[in-house]
């Protein structure tokens, strides 16, 4: 989860905080992409939630059987952990092809209500393109790598106002 560029530890208090606050909500189905980084991080922050609120149910999409089989050990067996404890895996192909990635991606926005993201200021990149996909498909997107004034988009024109970073 290195790639992410922040404090572990507060940015899994932050996407805690969310998860809870989406529960309050009345949300109880998170579905997590299971790639490194903030996905494994929002899965780890859905698990912490289900020691609170059983009846939460952590959905993980993976594009495929075999995403994981490049990374490192320490990746693959927190991927094997969350993978364990998940209510529920749906996996979309059975080996990696290219734009299995983006499917997922795809499948995530289509069954969705509510998109949380991890976007720094990157033009390219599955990240941007699945808010922009959520956003064009009406779902609101917050967005917590930003702070709180700008975390949240309604449209995709919020996606062009100048963000402070």
């Amino acid at each position: 989860m290195q790639h992410i560029g922040e404090p572990i530890e507060p940015l899994l208090r932050l996407t805690l905080d969310v998860a809870e606050g989406l529960y309050e909500r009345g949300f109880r189905r998170f579905l997590c992409g299971g790639a490194t980084g903030f996905d494994t991080l929002a899965a780890s922050a859905v698990l912490i939630l289900k020691q609170r609120r059983p009846d939460a149910q952590l959905i993980l999409v993976f594009p495929c059987e075999d995403q994981e089989k490049s990374w490192k050990p320490h990746e693959q067996a927190l991927y094997r952990s969350i993978r364990e404890q998940a209510d529920r895996v749906i996996v979309l192909a059975d080996h990696y092809y290219n734009g299995c990635m983006m499917t997922r991606n795809r499948f995530m926005v289509d069954h969705a209500a509510f998109c949380v993201a991890y976007w720094k200021d990157t033009s390219t990149g599955g990240t941007i393109s699945t808010i922009r996909l959520a956003l064009r498909r009406g779902l609101p997107v917050l967005n917590i790598a930003v702070p709180e004034e700008t975390r949240l988009f309604l449209r995709d024109t919020d996606l062009l106002r100048p963000l402070p970073f």
